[in-house]
């Protein structure tokens, strides 16, 4: 048997032991995780916001709740707290390769512990994993943000300053929160009542 020879018939089981070994201790190690996944574009108060939450190699057991929290981006407090008993379904296409196991949930933005144009994260846990990747912010209703308006307007003085809700909408477009649309909507309502005036 020559150099070349020996030399595959030692190394080549030791390779397939260091990856085996290197595998189960990975394995091992990785006890699964919990992620969330929200869509929020254009979200107005009174609509709802719908969130999906994930079991990722890790098996639902129904002697555990789930708990969601949403939080206030600038003060880190708990505004609203909600445990729920969800029926989970397995999902085998979002995280291709991976057991998973999938539940939804709905926030209602009409809430009286949330407020418009203000960011919220949202937290999952369950057992000991958790989450706080989801985010989200919504503006005020047409109906609130007409009302707000019209006061100025009644009070005999012509608009000066850019309603609260339009920055609102400024702020959620620098966060890439609304699209280019509600941006421009807001930006023409305000040539309409003259904060913008433009020569003809």
């Amino acid at each position: 048997m020559d150099i070349f020879s020996t030399l595959n018939f030692l190394l080549i089981p030791f390779l397939f032991s260091v990856i085996f070994v290197g595998y189960a201790g990975y394995a091992s190690a990785y006890d699964g995780e919990i992620e969330i996944q929200v869509n929020t574009t254009n979200i107005t108060e009174g609509d709802k916001i719908p969130v999906e939450i994930f079991l990722i190699e890790v098996e639902p057991s129904s002697d555990l709740s789930l708990e969601i929290e949403i939080i206030g981006k600038g003060t880190g407090l708990v505004v609203e707290k909600i445990t729920l008993n969800p029926n989970w379904v397995y999902d085998d296409i979002t995280f291709f390769g991976d057991h998973a196991w999938k539940t939804s949930y709905e926030f209602d933005t009409n809430s009286d512990n949330l407020t418009a144009n203000t960011t919220y994260y949202i937290k999952a846990s369950f057992d000991d994993k958790n989450d706080i990747t989801g985010i989200f912010a919504f503006v005020p209703s047409v109906a609130e943000q007409v009302i707000s308006d019209n006061e100025l307007v009644n009070s005999g003085q012509p608009p000066r300053e850019i309603p609260k809700w339009i920055k609102g909408i400024f702020s959620l477009y620098s966060n890439g929160q609304i699209d280019d649309d509600t941006l421009l909507n807001a930006i023409e309502y305000l040539i309409q009542i003259g904060i913008i005036q433009t020569s003809k």
